[in-house]
């Protein structure tokens, strides 16, 4: 019984490995297609390069290999209103300077503006971690398959941008 199900699932990883070569050699066919043209195979490897390190890069975000920068994060509308609001601290503490404790109470009030923001950043990024990879698990079976589907969707936007990535090209 064991040696029958050992054998199966060596039976499976076979085909799973060969199904891998066959689309790895298409592929290479479809990419090997481009070499009329120099600038779609350019665009080719540049698409799947940055896609490749997108994916790789929040893979490494989730398992804490690196840490991501978060002032990147917020939008230009989060930091003007952060900064109206820092400003508008700052004049508070301008007229009640007269005022006994009041410069406290306003510089308590500025940290706390600054540590509920940063939470609020640091909570959307961990967020959109989360769920991206989220969806490269539930995609992908495994690495290859990540670099495969990866390679496919690299082969179509090329194909789909043909016409933009010729004249562009051209004029650089």
């Amino acid at each position: 019984m064991k040696k029958d199900m050992k054998k199966r699932l060596f039976d499976m990883k076979k085909v799973m490995e060969d199904a891998d070569a066959i689309r790895k050699v298409d592929i290479e066919r479809q990419i090997d297609a481009y070499g009329c043209n120099p600038s779609y195979k350019y665009y080719y490897k540049v698409f799947y390069w940055t896609l490749n390190n997108h994916f790789r890069a929040y893979q490494s975000l989730d398992a804490g290999l690196v840490q991501a920068n978060l002032d990147g994060q917020a939008s230009r509308k989060e930091k003007l209103l952060v900064g109206g609001i820092h400003r508008i601290v700052k004049i508070g503490e301008v007229l009640a300077a007269d005022i006994p404790r009041a410069n406290i109470i306003f510089t308590v009030l500025d940290s706390v503006i600054d540590a509920a923001y940063g939470a609020v950043k640091e909570n959307r990024m961990e967020r959109k971690i989360i769920a991206i990879n989220g969806i490269i698990r539930s995609k992908f079976n495994t690495e290859e398959d990540c670099t495969l589907d990866i390679a496919l969707i690299a082969i179509a936007m090329t194909e789909a941008r043909k016409g933009q990535v010729a004249f562009r090209f051209q004029l650089d």
